[in-house]
């Protein structure tokens, strides 16, 4: 028996919130007791203040957001995260126009997947009052260090580029209107850019993190001590529902559902090609074949799901060097306060 039966869950316009999606649309949830209401958010600041004000319940979190929540805590409840829902699902595309800038300066018709970030440094060193603005979904986000792991690759100079915080569903017009150059986003809007002519996708997340967390499931950890049996049930759901989306089969109905109005409200040929492992480069050419690009994990291997303090380490080496932390080592106690393993050794208990 649960101590909270109805749920208020947060996710964001993603491809990689069809954990909840398809939990709730083939009754997983109610499978474990649960009646939910799936709470469609515009950005990841908002969905986190509704967390903490006991607005939403639990949540589809970026991985860096717990760990990076817990840093900047002095008192008060902590963002916490039990489960890890999803690896990958990240990549970055430019707009057309600085394609044809690098084609140019390359002698090149057209880009391959994966792109070195060597041709950005030599576009820059023809110019050199050049500055390129990218943009990413959140400071304390994969996408914001994987732009940064880029970019350092090949040692592009971080002094000329900017990196801006939108929105997923704002990344589109950002492109087409100029604002920006380029976008490092989880799908379909890496997609949606390429269907939409405005863009060319160079490389996925499997390129930089090959299979790193993405998204996770958060909540607050006092909401935790006071329904752990409700955590528990949650979870077992979205389990089962990672387990339905290991099929190929189910992937495409997934992806019927997703781009429902209700949902992402965008056409299958956006939706339905990272949850089938391809990646448009552009629309000219044959997309991709990235296997992993959404990647859901299976039951088969419960440990994947586990959220192993070895993440919340790697972390925090990118926060440092990102400057966001001086030290990494003055925060080692802060990963297994946001990444709670025992939370997740303890479900799989009541539901092995």
């Amino acid at each position: 028996m649960t101590e909270k039966s109805v749920l208020q869950l947060g996710i964001m316009p993603l491809t990689d919130s069809a954990p909840f999606v398809v939990a709730q649309e083939c009754g997983f949830f109610n499978r474990y007791g649960l009646e939910v209401q799936l709470c469609m958010q515009n950005s990841w600041s908002t969905l986190r203040e509704k967390l903490y004000a006991g607005i939403l319940d639990a949540a589809q979190l970026l991985a860096p957001m717990p760990l990076a929540e817990n840093i900047k805590l002095n008192e008060g409840s902590r963002l916490i995260t039990p489960m890890v829902l999803s690896r990958n699902g990240n990549a970055i595309s430019i707009s057309n126009d600085l394609q044809h800038e690098i084609c140019r300066l390359n002698g090149k018709t057209e880009l391959l997947q994966p792109l070195s970030a060597r041709v950005l440094e030599k576009l820059l060193a023809e110019d050199g009052e050049r500055c390129l603005r990218f943009a990413a979904v959140h400071p304390y986000s994969c996408h914001y260090y994987q732009l940064l792991s880029w970019f350092r690759s090949f040692d592009v100079s971080l002094e000329r580029i900017e990196i801006i915080i939108l929105p997923p569903s704002q990344m589109v017009t950002a492109l087409q209107c100029g604002d920006i150059d380029g976008f490092c986003v989880s799908s379909p809007w890496n997609t949606k850019a390429v269907r939409s002519g405005n863009a060319c996708t160079v490389l996925t997340a499997t390129d930089v993190w090959p299979n790193f967390p993405e998204k996770v499931l958060g909540l607050l950890d006092c909401w935790y001590e006071s329904k752990p049996d409700t955590c528990y049930a949650l979870m077992a759901a979205l389990r089962d529902s990672c387990q339905w989306l290991s099929s190929s089969a189910n992937r495409l109905e997934a992806a019927r559902i997703l781009s429902r109005q209700d949902y992402l409200d965008l056409s299958l040929d956006v939706v339905a090609p990272s949850l089938l492992g391809a990646s448009l480069g552009n629309e000219q050419k044959q997309a991709r074949q990235v296997p992993q690009y959404n990647q859901f994990l299976s039951i088969e291997n419960q440990s994947d799901f586990s959220p192993l303090a070895s993440y919340g380490d790697w972390l925090l080496v990118q926060m440092q060097r990102a400057g966001q932390i001086k030290s990494r080592n003055d925060f080692s106690d802060v990963v297994g306060k946001a990444y709670r393993e025992d939370i997740y050794e303890r479900a799989w208990k009541v539901y092995a």
